[in-house]
């Protein structure tokens, strides 16, 4: 009896190793769902799949390791649909601002990854971030920056209202981060905190000095600042 049974797992074992080496469940076609700014054939490029490869066969972990490599994308999720379909979902990451180095531009998402090198603002998102201090972006990675953090966090902290007449955020060191408005008024804000009092306080000076001011300080909502035009 026992000698039957550890013979038909034999046998069912061989039969799956079988199949498995076998080209049977070919990959046929490839799905790819998720994608917006990228191609479907950009994603195919990326996952790098082995001719003639079979979906039991296929490495899913290592196709969504290859994906996820690229800069636009925040994560891949790789299926198998039988009889011959891979599925690639993916969510790409959301460009939110411009990195201005001073000699080039960059597109960021919201952490801070660098997208891509870009040749002008035409396209881009409206916002700039600049004047940070030595940052060397890496298209793919995300600089190693406290200020550029600290900027992201203060440009995440915007209401719809001071959203609206953001131009820039200058940001050469934590202390120094200022919004600019489009009429060319620096809010310094400094770190990314309490920016629901700063912003209240920094409008309600853009009201009554409309016009005038040049220049809000509202690192301290205890005691802010401004300065008018001469």
């Amino acid at each position: 009896m026992i000698c039957a049974i550890a013979l038909a797992l034999v046998l069912v074992l061989s039969s799956i190793v079988a199949i498995v080496r076998s080209d049977i469940f070919k990959i046929q076609s490839v799905d790819v769902v998720g994608n917006s700014r990228l191609t479907e054939q950009q994603v195919i490029d990326m996952a790098k799949l082995p001719e003639n490869e079979t979906l039991l066969r296929v490495a899913v972990a290592d196709i969504e390791a290859r994906i996820e490599k690229g800069p636009w994308v925040a994560s891949a999720d790789v299926s198998r649909r039988l009889p011959a379909t891979l599925r690639i979902s993916i969510t790409e990451r959301v460009p939110v601002a411009i990195l201005d180095t001073g000699e080039e531009l960059y597109t960021i998402d919201r952490l801070g990854n660098v997208l891509e090198q870009q040749v002008s603002t035409g396209t881009a998102p409206a916002l700039v971030i600049r004047d940070i201090q030595d940052i060397v972006p890496v298209v793919g990675s995300r600089p190693d920056s406290e200020a550029l953090e600290n900027a992201l966090r203060v440009y995440g902290a915007l209401d719809q209202q001071m959203l609206g007449i953001t131009r820039a955020i200058s940001a050469p060191t934590v202390d120094e981060t200022a919004i600019i408005t489009e009429d060319g008024v620096e809010i310094f804000v400094g770190a990314a905190e309490s920016m629901p009092e700063k912003q209240q306080i920094a409008f309600a000076i853009l009201q009554e000095r409309a016009g005038k001011v040049v220049y809000i300080n509202v690192r301290s909502i205890e005691r802010p600042t401004w300065r008018a035009l001469e």
